[in-house]
């Protein structure tokens, strides 16, 4: 869910079946490609460390590269809220 403006948006990632040793990254798109956003994981609460978290990165990277996604357990969800910040 992207904010009208870009100036945010929410990611979910649900893991439903086995556990992958590596999920391929989220691509999100629609987000102004010049734009920089940090991201931060919002659910689960505090645990294992997430690798993008407190990273920032372009709406280009995101929507070519993607999101590193987060190693799940199956029938589990992350939240990640990626909000804009001044250049």
């Amino acid at each position: 869910v992207q904010a009208p403006d870009g100036s945010a948006a929410i990611v979910a990632y649900v893991q439903l079946d086995e556990q992958v040793p590596e999920p391929e990254p989220l691509l999100i798109t629609g987000l102004p490609a010049d734009r920089r956003y940090r991201a931060s994981q919002l659910l689960p609460g505090p645990g294992e460390p997430w690798r993008g978290e407190g990273q920032t990165f372009s709406g280009a990277v995101l929507a070519r590269v993607g999101l590193p996604a987060p190693r799940r357990a199956p029938l589990t969800v992350t939240v990640i809220e990626l909000t804009a910040v001044e250049s």
